[in-house]
């Protein structure tokens, strides 16, 4: 019997540049959604996983992945979970602590 083809879903694109103050909680929800997708549909070939992030994420991620150096293999997009996910200066956040008490 063959094996019944399916159309892959529609992954709204992760919107890069509007409200970089929760980008990175958006960003890590827009990669558990994607990576629900590729569990979904068997998808299991990691430079294929990429790929398809890269294509879903839309041209603005396209482009933010092309200034990256540095990407790693073909398979991996660490990078952009790095690059997206912001970074905490302990010593500001001591700061801001303090002024609290």
């Amino acid at each position: 019997m063959a094996e019944a083809k399916m159309a892959m879903p529609t992954v709204p694109n992760f919107e890069v540049h509007t409200d970089l103050a929760t980008r990175g909680t958006r960003w890590a929800r827009w990669l558990k959604r994607f990576e629900s997708v590729m569990v979904g549909f068997n998808i299991t070939d990691s430079t294929r996983k990429r790929a398809l992030l890269l294509f879903y994420g839309g041209q603005d991620m396209q482009d933010e992945f092309d200034t990256l150096t540095e990407t790693g293999e073909d398979k991996d997009y660490k990078k952009l979970t790095a690059h997206f996910t912001p970074k905490v200066n302990a010593d500001y956040e001591t700061i801001l602590f303090r002024k609290l008490m």
